[in-house]
């Protein structure tokens, strides 16, 4: 018996059992038998390393799908239709839809960046992971644009553990 045959559908989707994962590595950040806000103990580096590998996971991964997947994320107009054909449209999707063509391009590129150069320096020293984790976070809180914002908190919240 796996996880896959009792989670049937459920565990047909990525963000699934990242959730699951992210869950199991944060009952593991604060000490148990420690009560404090503040324990004495740091957070055990197996764990922060165990976050940054899921940070680089799940970002890399969703840029080299779009890179690999679809011509419009390639040439840099995939913004151009995202905002009116996305299934979940947020409050300001409509106003992003009719920006500039230019800044929409800008956006993709944007994206790549947070994507796949950023999840780059997960692993390197404390000021470029303080600036990646910056990029990571800015990009994946687009919540004002859609309604599916907990797989931009999904993606959050590792980068924050992990990164600062």
């Amino acid at each position: 018996m796996s996880f896959v045959h009792v989670g049937q559908d459920w565990y047909g989707y990525g963000w699934e059992i990242q959730l699951l994962e992210t869950g199991f590595l944060a009952i593991f950040l604060c000490p148990l038998l420690d009560m404090r806000p503040f324990p004495k103990r740091a957070t055990p580096i197996q764990i922060i390393v165990l976050f940054r590998w899921l940070t680089f996971r799940i970002m890399f991964g969703a840029g080299m799908i779009k890179i690999r997947g679809d011509e419009v994320w390639r040439n840099g107009t995939a913004l151009y239709y995202h905002f009116e054909t996305q299934p979940l449209a947020g409050p300001l999707s409509r106003w992003f839809h009719f920006l500039p063509r230019a800044v929409l391009k800008v956006g993709v590129w944007y994206n790549f960046l947070a994507e796949l150069i950023a999840p780059l320096f997960v692993f390197g020293p404390r000021i470029a992971r303080h600036i990646a984790g910056i990029v990571i976070v800015f990009f994946a809180d687009h919540s004002f644009t859609q309604r599916k914002s907990f797989i931009s908190k999904l993606a959050d919240y590792p980068s924050c553990t992990g990164m600062f």
